[in-house]
């Protein structure tokens, strides 16, 4: 634990459902992260900030010593109300006068912090939230004031943190800018009730409704394959109202499949717990919380085609397939091996403990930043 002291503000307005949980909870990982390293570096002393959307709390509250200020717009779009937006967020920014802005993922809010943070002549740090955040096909799709101020964003930071290691390298290619590899991070209790594999029910699939990332109907497809297995699928509902509907409604068709629509935060837990092992869909992602919190409970993963730097094989902490037919070839095969499912969750739960803690991931942070503050004070 570092002597100096980080002033350090966090800005995203979903980050509020952490703060006060509901079960219909609109929030995701980059709020969870965000969330968990701001509460682990406010209880080593360091001086913690959240600016949040309007759910209708106070302007300002303090809860476990980290101040909350209301203010961070819900809508980035570019129509006729963003000046009023931008204004009202940096009145906020000059109330909560910290050293250190931070955002994470959502491009149209880094490149507005971005901004704003050099007007008040504070530093600007960036976290990349999903692998989509350094590609070129997806930054071309905003306005060009957004994409051309997310870009100077990028390559002007401050402070930049990617999750991973492909993540550092599309960064680099991309706007010639090295950074920070830091992990994802979670909390691990030391007591635990954790279910032996012999005691587990169920195959689990979490996310939301995303199809170009997500790729739910890949989880209905694998559990329609394997009728005699259990599944259970928690997937929440974002934009697109109808295709969430067409997902409901065709797994009302599969008997082995429950689907729910949202949990709340808390009670999420139990889920992994009861589970063989999680499965992931998705064409690509960041740094998946689901994957730490299955760990957290020595449940393997099994993922379509998502390798993160390829630790899920060099770790032994699950496969990926690489192919439908793999999956459900995978899956079949792991939930039969109790032994497999043991082992690979061990390893899970280790991994998690020895180098993905949050305490490991709040270390890292404390000590680039307060690093970095040095150096560019003395510039």
């Amino acid at each position: 634990m570092s002597t100096e002291k980080l002033d350090l503000c966090f800005i995203s307005p979903k980050l509020y459902h952490y703060v006060h949980p509901t079960e219909d909870n609109a929030a995701g990982g980059a709020q969870r992260q965000q969330y968990l390293i701001g509460k682990e570096l406010s209880s080593r002393g360091h001086d913690i900030s959240f600016i949040v959307g309007d759910y209708g709390q106070p302007n300002r509250i303090e809860i476990n010593n980290i101040k909350v200020w209301k203010g961070c717009p819900k809508h980035d779009g570019l129509d006729g109300k963003l000046p009023v937006r931008m204004v009202k967020l940096l009145y906020v920014m000059k109330k909560v006068d910290a050293d250190i802005y931070y955002v994470r993922g959502a491009p149209p809010l880094c490149a507005s912090i971005y901004m704003l943070s050099k007007a008040l002549k504070s530093n600007f740090a960036f976290c990349l939230a999903n692998d989509k955040d350094v590609k070129k096909d997806e930054i071309s799709q905003f306005p060009f004031f957004v994409k051309t101020a997310y870009l100077r964003a990028l390559s002007d930071a401050d402070f930049l943190v990617t999750q991973t290691n492909k993540q550092k390298r599309m960064t680099k290619k991309l706007v010639g800018q090295d950074s920070k590899v830091i992990s994802n991070g979670y909390t691990v209790e030391t007591q635990q009730d954790i279910k032996d594999h012999n005691n587990r029910n169920t195959v689990l699939w979490i996310g939301t409704d995303d199809y170009d990332q997500k790729r739910p109907d890949r989880f209905l497809d694998l559990a329609a394959s394997l009728p005699s297995m259990d599944f259970t699928m928690i997937c929440r509902q974002t934009n697109d109202v109808q295709y969430h509907r067409e997902l409901e409604q065709r797994s009302k068709s599969i008997p082995n499949l429950t689907f729910i629509n949202s949990v709340h935060p808390d009670e999420i837990y139990k889920y992994y717990n009861d589970s063989y092992m999680l499965i992931n869909t998705s064409e690509y992602e960041g740094f998946p919380n689901v994957f730490l919190e299955s760990w957290k409970y020595k449940t393997p993963v099994i993922s379509h085609s998502f390798s993160l730097d390829g630790l899920l094989s060099s770790k032994s902490v699950g496969y990926v397939s690489g192919s439908m037919k793999e999956l459900i070839k995978d899956t079949s095969k792991l939930a039969e091996d109790v032994e497999k499912r043991k082992h690979l969750g061990e390893n899970g739960r280790n991994l998690l403990q020895n180098e993905f803690s949050i305490e490991k991931v709040a270390d890292e942070y404390e000590s680039y930043m307060i690093e970095m503050e040095k150096a560019n004070s003395a510039v």
